[in-house]
């Protein structure tokens, strides 16, 4: 986006603009467009309960910054 922006042409892709990009919604919808899917194949063919776990807890965390509005990895140090 930053070249797009140079050059005066028009941003094809906003959600990697730098300035407004949201790592947290952006996981969450890897998850939910790829990830979710997959996970629940494995876990009816291999039973992968710990798989499962480690994927809601992940998506809850990435859901928790995104619902306090923060974009980055990692809430702010206190």
């Amino acid at each position: 986006t930053e070249e797009e922006k140079q050059q005066g042409l028009p941003v094809v892709m906003p959600v990697f603009d730098r300035n407004t990009c949201s790592i947290p919604k952006s996981q969450i919808s890897f998850i939910d467009y790829f990830i979710t899917d997959m996970f629940d194949a494995w876990d009816v063919f291999a039973d992968l309960p710990n798989l499962i776990q480690y994927l809601t807890t992940n998506f809850k965390y990435w859901k928790c910054l995104d619902d306090q509005k923060l974009r980055s990895l990692r809430p702010a140090a206190q």
